[in-house]
């Protein structure tokens, strides 16, 4: 078994964007079986949302993620992995709750080559109705190394 820690206080006080102050933290385990890993992971503190189309400004998040991935052959290996966050928008009084589960299935073709195919749901549930949204995703992936 692994860990690592990182622990931090921050103070944001922006003239446009909100201001806040929270604990900023990313703490994770790692669990190494004979052909299964387990993972899990709590992280928190504030990000910055300006280059994507809502452009939100300063927010604080924190966050639960969980992951098992588990080798079931030589060259096949199944995964499947959630997250809940909870975002609050700094400044205005918007509060998001986000959760996402998925599952992935991946082959290794050869050394140097591994096909995946993966699969996410995720909700946003906001206090703003009309912000709220729904997603399926499905990914093939094809990863080539050297």
């Amino acid at each position: 078994m692994s860990g690592t820690a990182q622990l931090g206080y921050f103070w944001l006080n922006r003239e446009q964007g909100g201001a806040g102050s929270g604990l900023s933290c990313d703490v994770s385990l790692t669990k190494l079986a004979d052909r299964t890993t387990y993972r899990i992971a709590l992280q928190g503190g504030y990000g910055e949302d300006y280059f994507t189309a809502e452009n939100l400004g300063a927010t604080q998040y924190y966050r639960a993620i969980g992951s098992i991935s588990h080798r079931l052959r030589e060259r096949i290996t199944l995964g499947m992995d959630g997250t809940v966050q909870r975002t609050e928008v700094l400044g205005s009084n918007r509060d998001d709750w986000f959760w996402r589960v998925g599952g992935r299935v991946s082959y290794q073709l050869f050394q140097w080559l591994t096909l995946s195919i993966e699969a996410y749901h995720m909700e946003d549930s906001s206090n703003i109705n009309d912000l709220s949204y729904t997603e399926n995703r499905g990914i093939l992936r094809i990863r080539a190394g050297l």
